[in-house]
């Protein structure tokens, strides 16, 4: 087991929120309370969540106030860990000022490419500023790349994600998923490349136990693009779907009424995903487990394979958590090595960051199938 660090500061920007809370446990449980930095614009939530972690430490901080954020972030921080939206990044310019790791869970487009334009102020700097840096994305891109190096030439890759209707994610991450489902997609067949809508072309995925067989839909998420460009391979599809096909038909309805495009206005789409979010959670179990595949198509010891890598994990925000903090530790023992703007896959590895994370919870396991 890789040793804890005794005195990181790692302060979660958005504590309050429902990935920001998971973070907090996380951070809790993979270093201690004392390393747990709380940052919230209500300082009152913030002093009541503090309760559950006696040695935190409490910040004020406004993300849309850039002097609230230049006097939350200090060099004495270890790291931050964004999980609150922003439109520019503010948060990611004041951790490169003053030297400190940024990590952001985002999955929106037009962010990430503001964060990666940094890249090169980043470098100079020697500070790291990862994006797309939860478990989809994120993790899952780690799987693709771990999949992909058992091959000797690599014709594809196939990301796929089953969801949990049970989950506890909000109406504010079911409206991003859905506005991300709404967009065109290219899909990539062979030598082949056509334009869909998002969320239409299906295919079936075999997960481990309990979840079997499920159906999925094409979708268009920036970490396909980022994992091709790495692995030099123009065929990366990313799939998702829910555990429940009922729901699945659902979203694909929206999508034919036109419905789901209207995801994409933040005011509209939220008052959507609360109605979705509603029938989403009718029923719930209060177990919410998740699984992705990372499926790398091509040839081993001159015999065509398809290399299967399969995570199991208790919950979608449980696992971006604990893989956020496992991220932002790394980010801080590697140093300036991991200098730069980019994807967790451009700076580690799966197998280093499911050590770091060190739970029983996160299940991987590796096949191979001959064709």
């Amino acid at each position: 087991m890789e040793s804890k660090p005794k005195q990181a500061r790692i302060f979660v920007i958005g504590s309050g929120g429902a990935v920001g809370q998971k973070v907090c446990a996380e951070v809790a449980r993979q270093c201690s309370s004392t390393s747990l930095v709380l940052g919230d614009h209500r300082i009152e939530r913030a002093r009541e969540q503090m309760q559950d972690y006696q040695a935190a430490a409490i910040r004020e901080i406004d993300r849309g106030d850039p002097i609230s954020i230049g006097d939350a972030i200090d060099p004495s921080l270890s790291a931050v860990i964004v999980c609150v939206a922003q439109e520019y990044p503010m948060i990611q310019k004041a951790c490169l000022e003053k030297g400190v790791p940024c990590i952001d869970v985002t999955i929106e487009r037009e962010f990430i490419k503001r964060v990666l334009e940094l890249n090169g102020d980043a470098i100079k700097a020697g500070v790291p500023l990862l994006t797309m840096a939860g478990m989809w994305p994120g993790l899952s891109g780690l799987m693709a790349i771990r999949a992909a190096s058992l091959l000797d030439r690599v014709e594809s890759i196939d990301l796929a994600l089953c969801q949990s209707t049970q989950s506890s994610v909000g109406p504010s991450g079911l409206a991003d998923m859905m506005g991300t489902f709404s967009r065109k997609v290219e899909f990539r067949e062979g030598h082949q490349r056509r334009q869909v809508p998002g969320f239409s072309v299906k295919r079936q995925f075999d997960y481990p136990e309990p979840l079997g067989r499920q159906s999925h839909r094409l979708v268009d998420f920036e970490e396909g693009l980022t994992i091709a460009n790495q692995l030099r391979v123009q065929q990366v599809n990313l799939w998702t779907g829910f555990d429940s096909s009922s729901f699945d038909k659902l979203i694909s309805m929206l999508r034919k009424m036109g419905i789901l495009r209207l995801f994409v206005d933040k005011s509209i789409g939220m008052k959507l995903a609360k109605v979705v979010n509603a029938l989403k959670e009718l029923g719930r179990s209060g177990k919410e487990p998740i699984a992705m595949i990372a499926l790398a198509h091509g040839e081993a010891d001159g015999r065509s394979v398809v290399k299967c890598i399969s995570l199991q994990a208790p919950s979608d925000y449980g696992a971006t958590a604990m893989s956020a903090v496992a991220f932002a530790r790394l980010a801080v023992s590697k140093g300036s090595t991991t200098a730069g703007a980019g994807h967790p896959q451009r700076f580690f590895q799966l197998d280093e960051v499911l050590r770091v994370v060190d739970s029983p919870e996160l299940n991987l396991s590796e096949t191979e199938t001959s064709l």
